[in-house]
């Protein structure tokens, strides 16, 4: 465990300019969205510091920040946790991103630039090799960034935020639900689909496709919990 925080802390602090206790909530961001922790394990911020040989300080604040966004929850007993999501729970987020995500997708096709397009098609072919060649823990993460770069593009960084969590609480249900995460056939072809409407700057396709995808991913996601 101790070399997987401190990989990603290496990883992270590569060009960072922030805060130290922003570069933190950047390592347990990308440590929750890879499975490292899952819904309802502790987040110990003393052990935490002495991985990343780091204060308490800035990793406690750093928790602190978690909490507000409703990623980590406080218990009685066991201190910080990551939050965990019944069923349906789970189908009420669903409900929410296929009400805000497809409205994003639509504005992020007004806005977005090539750069991005040129990140988004990187995204997508990592998605295929991680499938591939079955790196379970990178496809959850690979998804978000997917899902995260085109909120990122519609140019409403109130609802960017939003999706932003409501991504991170996906990835936590998924990691946690099921035992070996993947992205199907469909599920990279709906990608290309949406990144073919965002390249095209068509704004009601790029709606449309994410639409789609959603409900078939939620779909995905609850099959292959019963299987």
């Amino acid at each position: 465990m101790s070399m997987d925080l401190k990989d990603l802390l290496d990883g992270t602090s590569a060009g960072y300019t922030r805060d130290l206790d922003d570069m933190v909530v950047e390592v347990l961001r990308k440590a929750i969205l890879s499975g490292h922790f899952k819904s309802g394990e502790k987040i110990a911020p003393a052990e935490i510091a002495e991985i990343l040989q780091v204060s308490r300080m800035p990793v406690r604040e750093a928790v602190q920040k978690l909490e507000a966004y409703g990623i980590v929850t406080v218990t009685g007993g066991r201190g910080s946790v990551v939050r965990g999501l019944s069923a349906k729970e789970f189908g009420q987020l669903c409900m929410v991103r296929e009400l805000l995500e497809p409205r994003a997708a639509g504005l992020a096709a007004e806005n977005i630039t090539e750069e991005t397009l040129r990140k988004l098609e990187q995204v997508r072919g990592q998605q295929e090799q991680a499938n591939r060649e079955n790196l379970c823990a990178e496809i959850p993460l690979l998804n978000y960034d997917f899902h995260h770069t085109i909120a990122e593009s519609c140019g409403n960084p109130f609802l960017s935020e939003i999706i932003d969590i409501l991504l991170i609480l996906t990835t936590i249900y998924w990691n946690s639900t099921i035992s070996v995460p993947f992205l199907d056939s469909d599920n990279l072809a709906e990608h290309r689909g949406i990144l073919e409407a965002l390249a095209a700057r068509d704004t009601e396709k790029a709606s449309r496709e994410m639409a789609r995808h959603l409900s078939k991913s939620e779909e995905t996601i609850r099959r292959s919990m019963e299987e």
